[in-house]
């Protein structure tokens, strides 16, 4: 269903990691404003590396698909899935995702992950 603009509500949390090695970016909203939040965190992304290059150019970006329960719980150290392991794997109609983290094999449905709103 589309969602009137008077609506939406996106909101934004930007943070350096405890390691200071990593800028986290979460966003969210409302439901059926999947759209819009894509939208918005598109925009804050392209920010963060335009500031990036200004200030410390060479720095690598990587975009990271988080999954929907480790959102929901709010688990401090969420599960990430590179974002173009994602698209790969629906591009190729899977409907599941792996990768390894630290030894351990872990699998997301893509329907779990934040990549299933793209519109």
């Amino acid at each position: 269903p589309h969602v009137a603009e008077a609506d939406v509500y996106v909101e934004c949390l930007v943070e350096l990691s405890k390691e200071k090695r990593a800028v986290d970016v979460i966003v969210r909203g409302r439901k059926n404003s999947e759209r819009h939040c894509l939208a918005f965190l598109s925009k804050v992304y392209d920010m963060l590396v335009k500031t990036m290059a200004e200030k410390s150019p060479g720095t690598e970006t990587r975009r990271y698909l988080l999954h929907l329960s480790d959102i929901r719980q709010r688990k401090k150290e969420p599960i990430g899935f590179p974002q173009e392991y994602v698209e790969a794997a629906a591009a190729a109609g899977k409907a599941v995702v792996v990768r390894r983290n630290e030894g351990q094999v872990i699998e997301a449905h893509l329907r779990d992950l934040m990549a299933t709103h793209v519109p």
